[in-house]
């Protein structure tokens, strides 16, 4: 069921011109900038964004001037993602690599995020991609499973101190979509 859910929304998505891209990421990136979740965050975990998913690279840009730590991810292999701290003195694009699927990828000399460090730290805030949401706040990622995988270690020994925030275009946010009970929600959605 949730291939042929991903099948749907990868044709409404080729469907799409590239201007709709760049507005609505502008469009979210502004919404973003102004949650009291994201003023307050010290430590914001960021996704390196597909074409077809919103663009936040402003959100990581105002986070380096609020000096908020800013990790991305990297596949590691092919059932784990793990994360990376960016260095605020340098830009995005100096400190990302293509790699897994294409995919922005941080530079290997960047300090690697422990798992345990981040779960002792406070006012956490994780941005979510998915191809779809819905209104119960379940997600559809691409199938690989990284993120669900990623977020079900870090909830192990957490202290409540994570948000996690889906983001994703207005129109890929359904009533309902078809979930399976590994699958992680996220907090809430933009």
């Amino acid at each position: 069921m949730k291939k042929e859910f991903r099948k749907k929304i990868k044709l409404q998505l080729s469907q799409l011109e590239k201007n709709f891209f760049v507005q609505k990421s502008e469009e979210i990136c502004k919404n973003i900038l102004s949650w009291e979740i994201y003023q307050k965050a010290k430590t914001i975990l960021f996704y390196m964004p597909l074409k077809s998913e919103p663009n936040i690279f402003k959100v990581i840009e105002d986070s380096f001037s609020q000096k908020k730590e800013c990790y991305i991810p990297k596949i590691t292999d092919e059932t784990t993602m793990k994360f990376f701290l960016l260095e605020k003195e340098k830009s995005i694009l100096e400190q990302v690599e293509s790699g897994f699927y294409g995919i922005l990828e941080p530079k290997e000399n960047l300090p690697l995020l422990q798992i345990e460090d981040l779960q002792k730290k406070d006012d956490i805030l994780i941005f979510v991609p998915a191809m779809a949401f819905d209104k119960d706040k379940n997600r559809i990622g691409k199938g690989k499973g990284f993120y669900d995988r990623f977020l079900s270690k870090i909830f192990e020994n957490s202290k409540g101190n994570i948000t996690l925030a889906g983001i994703s275009f207005d129109c890929f946010i359904f009533d309902k979509i078809p979930t399976e009970k590994n699958d992680m929600k996220v907090d809430f959605i933009q």
